[in-house]
């Protein structure tokens, strides 16, 4: 948390492969499970630009598991940059006691909500190296942040068990726009 770099990339997985099978595979190759985890994702606009122009995103997450919440963060995320199919963006994040109250912060200042997302997150780490399997509006996506050699390695990793993996440079916010008419 805090101030950094975002260093990502995403990929949609194409064959039927179920959520579990790609974690097993992960877990083959000596990734172990953090948590399983429900997370609603609400997206917010600038009262004076637009940060689908400007390439932005302000977002409050609230991480559910069994039942409760495990934590609620905010995050302000820069323009992507692209190099290949690798993802940079400056990323600030921090954990918030009541996202209610930053609701109502944000409101009161002029900020408008865009968009409330809910997708179902596992998350697994090996040294290093972060990866999320994500069930979001039906499909399957895995996201894996780690430095871009890495990345890379763990893609042709998950390939060559027979994973079909397609590059995806869309955030789940611009898949969902997308997917209303927006």
């Amino acid at each position: 948390m805090g101030e950094g770099l975002e260093i990502e990339s995403k990929y949609l997985v194409l064959e039927p492969k179920s959520r579990e099978y790609v974690k097993s595979v992960l877990e083959e190759l000596g990734f172990k499970t953090i948590g399983e985890y429900i997370e609603e994702d609400t997206y917010y606009n600038h009262p004076c630009r637009d940060f689908h122009e400007t390439d932005e995103a302000l977002r409050i997450r609230v991480r559910r598991s069994g039942g409760g919440v495990v934590s609620s963060r905010i995050t302000y995320k820069g323009r992507k940059i692209y190099v290949g199919n690798i993802k940079r963006r400056i990323e600030y994040e921090t954990t918030i006691g009541d996202p209610g109250v930053i609701e109502n912060i944000l409101r009161s200042l002029g900020f408008r909500k865009v968009a409330k997302l809910v997708k179902r997150r596992v998350v697994l780490r090996r040294d290093n190296v972060e990866v999320t399997l994500d069930l979001f509006m039906g499909k399957l996506y895995v996201e894996i942040e780690a430095e871009p050699d890495i990345i890379n390695e763990v893609a042709e990793l998950l390939r060559s068990r027979d994973i079909v993996l397609k590059p995806i440079r869309e955030t789940y916010l611009e898949i969902y726009l997308r997917s209303v008419g927006v």
